[in-house]
């Protein structure tokens, strides 16, 4: 692996980081301002793929486990959420791939 492979893997990372981290601070910032509503938040969450399964996991797991809770996620909007990401990176990579 060259200087330059490697250079390039350390800016997909640190881009990848900043975009994980960046769309869940909007959220944050979203909700605290009132520019996301109490009942929005709950689907907002799909918006970025940290939060859509925090959420998917919250609501099967721990509610689910508890047996009662507060709705804490869609999980349908957090699976369309991953189902999004997921394909758009892959759409993404074999674009840039290609070219």
């Amino acid at each position: 692996m060259c200087i330059r492979d490697r250079s390039a893997l350390a800016l997909a990372v640190v881009a990848l980081v900043v975009l994980l981290v960046g769309l869940d601070l909007l959220l944050v910032y979203g909700f605290t301002s009132g520019l996301i509503g109490d009942g929005a938040l709950v689907h907002s969450l799909a918006l970025s793929p940290l939060s859509a399964f925090r959420g998917l996991v919250f609501d099967t797991v721990v509610v689910v486990a508890a047996g009662t809770g507060p709705a804490v996620a869609s999980p349908l909007a957090s699976v369309l959420g991953l189902v999004g990401w997921t394909v758009g990176s892959l759409a993404l990579a074999s674009w840039v791939l290609n070219r």
